[in-house]
């Protein structure tokens, strides 16, 4: 996906702003700590993170998940619980980084169903098999949502953004 992301900037040059392609795979500690290293000398620290696990299934989750001899599906309980975890935690991180006094604004993004090639690259293409042909959102749709929550001003926080197609249900 990381040749998606400097397509895209590439695409991006002459626009408003910048973008920075950085690869790190969260269940790398190594590598998430390499990534925020960069950040850092690069261009001075963060100021906000948006929490958008796209698959939340292949995270510390997963053992809870397999202990109870679950299916992960897209709508199940177990879907849903993973996605509630993520927002759960990023509530925790942003109440940490405010008692740390930080002036880093944490907003959870939590999407529906986003047209794009992670099911296939991830290997996760048959567990969703059932959701083709069912209304969904497009990767604009959600660049959209991280605009609006980068776009208030600095005194503000959006702290959750859900985002579905129209249509969506079960």
């Amino acid at each position: 996906m990381l040749d998606n992301n400097l397509e895209i900037a590439d695409q991006l040059k002459g626009e408003k702003g910048k973008i920075y392609a950085v690869k790190a795979d969260i269940t790398k500690e190594e590598e998430v700590i390499e990534a925020f290293k960069w950040i850092k000398e690069n261009l001075g620290g963060v100021d906000i993170l948006i929490n958008n696990a796209g698959i939340t299934i292949k995270t510390m989750i997963t053992g809870y998940i397999s202990g109870l001899r679950l299916t992960p599906r897209l709508g199940n309980m177990v879907y849903s619980s993973t996605k509630f975890a993520a927002k759960a935690i990023t509530e925790g991180l942003r109440l940490e980084l405010a008692a740390a006094n930080s002036k880093i604004r944490v907003t959870n993004l939590c999407p529906g169903l986003v047209q794009t090639e992670i099911f296939t690259s991830g290997g996760w293409g048959e567990m969703f098999e059932d959701q083709v042909g069912k209304p969904a959102l497009q990767p604009k749709d959600i660049a959209d949502a991280v605009v609006f929550a980068l776009s208030v001003p600095p005194g503000v926080q959006i702290a959750d953004v859900t985002v579905r197609p129209t249509g969506e249900g079960p």
